[in-house]
């Protein structure tokens, strides 16, 4: 099996005569800290603008209109939910292990 010959062109690509990895550590480092700070300062700006407006979700001339068997179907489901627990409390419910 034979290699294909890589074309001239690109066997003139290289990286330089010196490699410099602290110059380029320190532009990714200086790269990625202004993205930071971008992004910090973009939450702060969205942050106060947010917190500035008046909110329109707010509507304060509604009724509050609440459904009674709503309220009662999940009182009961509380009051289920402690007599389960009490009864797994007083030893009523007891675990086997199936392993012994």
């Amino acid at each position: 099996m034979k290699i294909p010959k890589i074309p001239e062109k690109l066997q003139n690509i290289h990286y330089g005569n010196r490699l410099r990895p602290v110059r380029d550590w320190l532009i990714l480092v200086s790269v990625a800290t202004v993205v930071l700070i971008v992004g910090v300062v973009w939450n702060i700006i969205e942050f106060k603008s947010s917190v500035s407006e008046q909110s329109s979700v707010i509507n304060t001339n509604m009724r509050n209109v609440v459904n009674m068997a709503t309220v009662e179907k999940v009182q009961k489901t509380f009051v289920n939910r402690d007599k389960m627990r009490n009864r797994y409390e007083n030893g009523f419910y007891y675990f086997e292990d199936p392993s012994l």
